[in-house]
């Protein structure tokens, strides 16, 4: 694999993360009270934001010893976990149709994954809706991770014993894990820094 490529790799997803947060932040575009948005046009605008930031993460994906190196997740958990359960479960679903258009052996797992991603932010968005921290976006970008790795290894076309060795035995499983886990602590960084500078 060419380092170049991968730093471009890490540069989009990981530079978008942390521009996204800081705009959001700063702009407060989506925030539920005093944002400039409301209702269903600040749910329309966040699943389109979160949902194109996941599907960046799918066509940015670069090809690790012949699997797949995405940043597919950290869209929908973003917008699920700080701004409501709509924008991440509607950004997942959005992300999981195009990852369907993708095809591959994975297909049926990976856009399962994307979807119970936004599905898991926006429960820990809701239960946490008091400006979730750091460490809860980290704790739930690990969470996220393991089931989508499990959905892997037991639904992958092929069997089991294909989904073992795509997740166990291949370092684009470990550099998917890593690179979302750091998008999402590092959205969340920059939008409470942001946030913190408009209060």
């Amino acid at each position: 694999m060419d380092i170049v490529i991968l730093a471009c790799f890490l540069i989009i997803n990981l530079g978008l993360a942390a521009l996204s947060g800081y705009y959001l932040g700063k702009t407060k575009l989506l925030d539920i009270e005093g944002g400039k948005l409301t209702g269903w046009a600040r749910n329309l605008c966040g699943i389109v934001i979160f949902g194109a930031i996941s599907i960046i993460g799918t066509l940015s994906a670069i090809d690790v010893n012949g699997t797949v190196l995405n940043n597919r997740d950290s869209g929908p958990v973003s917008g699920g976990l700080y701004f409501g359960p709509v924008i991440g479960i509607g950004a997942a679903a959005l992300s999981a149709l195009f990852r369907v258009t993708q095809g591959g052996v994975t297909m049926i797992p990976c856009s399962l994954g994307t979807f119970f991603a936004g599905c898991i932010a926006a429960a820990a968005g809701y239960y946490f809706r008091e400006r979730p921290s750091i460490w809860l976006a980290a704790v739930i970008g690990v969470i996220v991770v393991l089931v989508h790795s499990i959905l892997v290894i037991f639904l992958t076309e092929g069997g089991i014993e294909t989904g073992w060795h795509i997740v166990m035995q291949t370092p684009a499983a470990a550099g998917y894990g890593i690179t979302v886990i750091i998008s999402i602590i590092l959205f969340s960084w920059t939008f409470r820094i942001a946030r913190e500078k408009t209060e």
